[in-house]
């Protein structure tokens, strides 16, 4: 945990980390006596050229918290510059909320403001550049529609909001979570698609193996939109997962590649 101390909004930031040593084990490396848990799981993005060079280009989208990246240039400066490269060209990057307050219920209209403008001035340049179209990732996925608005239209271009599926009230066709979906914004129109949580969180979870569960819950668990498999239409099953977990387990790596190739 990280307490960001208030400043002038000039001068560098200042921050406490909590003091409360971990033991854990990233790949085959015992990381003992960290100072806690951020400072010992920084030491899992040594592996993220190697987990997504390994990816086919664009992908997977990645939202990277900016105070991640900053943490990363002061611990990992050697391997700064490479995850910087692999945002910017071989992944999505999907921008987020600086420092991850969530934005609705704590924090008024103004303040909400100013963090979606820092996100997207932080991820221009070099990450998203001039797309036309940019996903959006809102700290555990809660939005409103005043927040939606907000967002929207500090993007300056089409935003599409990655959430859970469970934020569908009242959606009673079962593809929606499949299809890309509209979402008033205010003035303008902005788009949303929700996480398959069972499927995420069995994955996270490793609560099903690759051939006999993840594979089957994708081909015959319901999650096949006939219609659009007929008409040869593109639709997604959208999963989520922590970063950490693919860069600090080969062994969940394996099984994702494995999961994707036999889908």
């Amino acid at each position: 945990m990280v307490y960001v101390h208030d400043g002038s909004g000039w001068d560098p930031i200042k921050y406490s980390e909590r003091l409360s040593p971990v033991s854990l084990k990233i790949r085959d490396i015992e990381v003992k006596g960290g100072r806690n848990w951020t400072r010992a799981v920084i030491k899992a993005y040594e592996y993220a050229g190697e987990v997504l060079g390994s990816l086919p280009e664009k992908s997977v989208s990645v939202d990277f918290e900016p105070f991640t990246l900053y943490m990363i240039l002061r611990y990992k400066p050697r391997i700064y510059s490479e995850i910087v490269e692999l945002l910017g060209s071989h992944v999505e990057a999907v921008p987020t909320t600086p420092f991850h307050p969530i934005m609705p219920p704590h924090l008024g209209r103004f303040d909400q403001e100013v963090l979606a403008r820092v996100s997207f001035d932080f991820y221009t340049p070099p990450f998203i550049g001039s797309s036309d179209v940019v996903g959006y990732w809102l700290p555990e996925a809660v939005i409103t529609r005043e927040t939606a608005e907000i967002i929207a239209k500090a993007a300056g271009r089409e935003v599409v909001f990655l959430l859970d599926e469970r934020q569908f009230v009242g959606l009673n066709i079962p593809q929606a979570k499949y299809s890309c979906n509209t979402y008033r914004a205010g003035e303008k129109t902005a788009y949303a698609f929700g996480r398959d949580h069972q499927l995420s969180d069995a994955f996270a979870f490793n609560t099903l193996d690759v051939e006999g569960g993840l594979i089957r819950a994708v081909a015959e668990g319901g999650r096949v939109d006939v219609f659009k498999e007929k008409e040869g239409i593109p639709y997604l099953v959208h999963l989520a997962s922590d970063l950490e977990a693919l860069l600090a387990n080969p062994q969940q790596l394996d099984r994702f590649l494995g999961w994707m190739r036999g889908a």
